[in-house]
């Protein structure tokens, strides 16, 4: 890695690298912020009326969501410093990536979500670049089988979809150092 560093110093690639991790941390922030806000306006009243019922059990629901998203992002902005630029990608399985799978063994469908070294929440499916399933993953795309080797025994899976970490924040692929 410390080549692919080197190369892509001398050719000034990496501000162009860097300037896109900043863009994605802004993006982050920006989302995170806006969520925050959301949070702080009030839940309605749980009253009698089934309208109200409704409306309460509808505004607790949404506060949930806004809550794991919240964690999300919390988490993405955190493992960005630690993760290598390269395993963020606009069009390929990486850091912050979401995969949806289906197991070619058994026919069920999954999705995992690629996150940095210890912040993961098994309980939100997501699994480290670093492990197994991360490292079979990483450099994915849509219609890609890999196969990963776990303890349990051999798995292999087809990548029905993906919403890269760049694509989800609505950024545009990057151009190409010599397409400029």
């Amino acid at each position: 890695m410390a080549q692919v560093t080197e190369i892509r110093r001398r050719r000034g690639m990496d501000h162009e690298t860097n300037g896109w991790r900043a863009e994605i941390r802004a993006r982050l922030g920006s989302e995170l912020d806006h969520l925050t806000d959301e949070l702080d306006t009030p839940v309605p009243e749980q009253g009698g009326h089934p309208r109200h019922e409704a409306a309460y059990r509808a505004s607790v629901e949404s506060r949930r969501t806004i809550q794991r998203r919240i964690r999300l992002l919390s988490q993405l902005i955190a493992g960005l410093p630690m993760v290598d630029p390269e395993t963020i990608s606009h069009d390929r399985a990486g850091y912050g990536s979401t995969v949806f799978l289906r197991n070619l063994d058994t026919g069920s469908e999954l999705f995992y979500t690629l996150m940095a070294g210890e912040l993961i929440d098994l309980d939100a499916n997501q699994v480290s670049l670093a492990s197994p399933i991360g490292q079979a993953l990483q450099g994915c795309r849509e219609g890609d089988e890999p196969t990963v080797e776990t303890p349990h025994g051999r798995r292999r899976f087809r990548v029905l979809a993906l919403q890269t970490l760049p694509r989800s924040l609505g950024m545009a692929a990057p151009m190409a150092p010599d397409a400029a």
